[in-house]
Formats: structure tokens, sequence, C-alpha cells
């Protein structure tokens, strides 16, 4: 993605988001809804929301369980998020923000708890302009923009207020597949994490797999084997004490009371959650 170009992976988010909104199954996933997903979206987009032609339409371009994913997905980093406050984190970063609404959608669950959001300038401006066109008020966000590939996140973040010493909760959501720096970034999180929390989700790759892969005019560059994952995790100082693949992401998120299963889940991805204890 050129640093001059909205993501497009935030802008094929956003419109799933807002369809999913109308979906009307009894499961727990859809409890966690994106009611401002739509504002993302272009005049054209938001006005064929109604039409249930357009939505079968839209699902039925989100190949390989994608529309499924992303309800787990949003529900998961919703859950996290709003749980951040309870357990007392300082600070919530957003890495590769994109549309990530849930700093606006639960402003009223932050109390004390500061947001910072990253991601690329131009995504980042074009989200602002649509977050103040609509009166949202972001006074708990701290954005910074930068470049993940070549950027100094530290630096940035402790120049805006970032307390390295503080119980800090990390999302990274929807990000790692497309970093070919992800082993930097992480470098930079866990030099900046004294005690918190780190969930993101990944690609799963068989060991040794180093496939191509292209999504949205994106490139994927990096995934692990759920094997992999927790020794990757530990070389940062990080513990794993959660890991949801796609069967669990199922039970949890996409079953329905009577045992039906809501779509069919994207099953090349999982979701992982890690802790320092500090000292």
């Amino acid at each position: 993605m050129s640093k001059y170009e909205i993501s497009a992976t935030a802008a094929a988010t956003a419109l799933l988001r807002a369809v999913a909104c109308y979906e009307t199954a009894a499961i727990s996933g859809l409890k966690w809804r994106d009611n401002l997903a739509h504002i993302f979206l272009d005049e054209e987009k938001r006005g064929k929301l109604a039409s249930e032609a357009y939505r079968k339409a839209v699902k039925a371009r989100a190949k390989d369980g994608l529309f499924a994913y992303l309800i787990a997905r949003t529900a998961y980093f919703d859950s996290v998020f709003l749980n951040a406050p309870r357990d007392d984190a300082a600070q919530i970063v957003i890495l590769g923000a994109g549309f990530d609404t849930r700093a606006y959608r639960y402003s009223a669950h932050l109390g004390k708890t500061k947001v910072f959001e990253i991601d690329a300038p131009a995504t980042q401006a074009y989200k602002r302009d649509i977050l103040s066109r609509h009166g949202l008020d972001a006074s708990k966000v701290e954005f910074i923009a930068l470049d993940f590939e070549k950027d100094d996140m530290r630096a940035q973040l402790i120049h805006r207020g970032f307390a390295a010493k503080a119980n800090t909760c990390w999302l990274w959501e929807g990000v790692t597949p497309y970093l070919t720096a992800a082993e930097a970034t992480l470098a930079a999180i866990a030099a900046l994490t004294e005690r918190g929390i780190l969930a993101f989700d990944y690609l799963v790759r068989p060991v040794g797999d180093e496939e191509t892969i292209s999504r949205q005019g994106e490139t994927v560059h990096f995934g692990l084997a759920p094997e992999q994952m927790d020794d990757f995790l530990r070389r940062f100082g990080f513990t794993p004490c959660e890991h949801i693949g796609a069967e669990a992401m199922s039970a949890l998120f996409l079953t329905g009371p009577d045992g039906s299963v809501f779509g069919d889940i994207k099953r090349s991805m999982a979701f992982v959650k890690a802790e320092k204890a500090g000292v």
C-alpha cells in the first residue's frame, strides 16, 4: 500500500462490519456490532446497505469464510479492548488502527485509560476527517501517523505521552500478515512494555511455507505455524496465555443455541494473546 493511499483492507473491513450490523442470527459474535463502520463508506455504498440483495453480493465476494471470520474477530478484539480498563490498563495502543471504532463506541467504558491509534498517514487523516464530520469525540485518543516499516514507533509513542512503565494493552488486529517488519515491531512493543498484554491475529502457515499471497492489493508477508507461536512470543519476553484457532472461534462466536454454526470460518487465521507480568 502506498503511503498516499487509504488502506484497501481497512475499507473492505469497514464494509463487511457495516453489513454484519444487519445480521439477525442468534450468535454471540453479533452482540459486538460495529455500528459506526458505515460512516467510513462512500455515499454510494452507504445508500445500498439497506438492500438485502446488495448485502448478499458483498458477502458473496468475501471468499474463504472472511465474513464469518470478521464477525468473530470484531467480537474477540472488542472483548480484549473492554477488559483493558477493567484490568487497570493505563493505556491501550491500537496498531494499524485503520477504521477501528472501539475508542468511540466504548468511550464511556474507558475511564482514565488513554488510547493511542497508530496508522499510516493517509488512512489516519481520512479517518480523523470522518470522525470530525460525524461529531465523534476523540479527546481520549492520541493519533500517531507513521510507517511501520521505516519510522521509530518507540520514539513517537514516548514523545506523545506513552508511559513505558504503565500497564498497557496492545491491539494488533488485521495487520501482522502484511508486515515485512513484524519481528521489528514486536521487538519495539516488547521494549515499551514492562507490564501488560498483547493481542493479535496472524496467518497460520505450515512450517517452511513461504508462498507469496496477495489480498486486497496488499502482499502477505508474515505467518507462523501454531506450534511456532509460543516460542516466537517468548523470544520477546511475552508469555502466551490464549490461542484461538478456527474451531474455537466458531464455538465462541459463531454457534447458535441450537448448535448450528453461522457461516464458514476462515481457517487460515488465529488469535493469540500474551502477557508480561512485570516485577
